[in-house]
């Protein structure tokens, strides 16, 4: 998948199911210097969850369920990300 760019806010789907279900990735921004929100959501039907993680600015490689999410740059106003299937 291609890199992409998210801003403080933008939601990017990871993958989308039968029946208005789905899972995404919200960036939640810089909550210090050295930190940074995902919010991952998940949706079936009319229900949904969400939970927000906080990593240290070093971290780069992610792993959420069968997806791999490599952090290329992270700043306060956006970050840009890759996401690939994990093997």
């Amino acid at each position: 998948m291609q890199a992409q760019t998210l801003r403080v806010g933008e939601k990017a789907t990871l993958r989308k199911a039968f029946f208005r279900s789905g899972h995404g990735v919200i960036y939640g921004g810089m909550v210090s210097d050295s930190v940074y929100s995902l919010v991952f959501t998940f949706s079936f039907s009319h229900q949904a969850m969400a939970f927000n993680l906080y990593f240290p600015e070093s971290q780069r490689d992610l792993t959420y369920q069968d997806w791999r999410i490599t952090i290329l740059d992270v700043r306060p106003d956006y970050i840009s990300l890759k996401v690939d299937k994990a093997r």
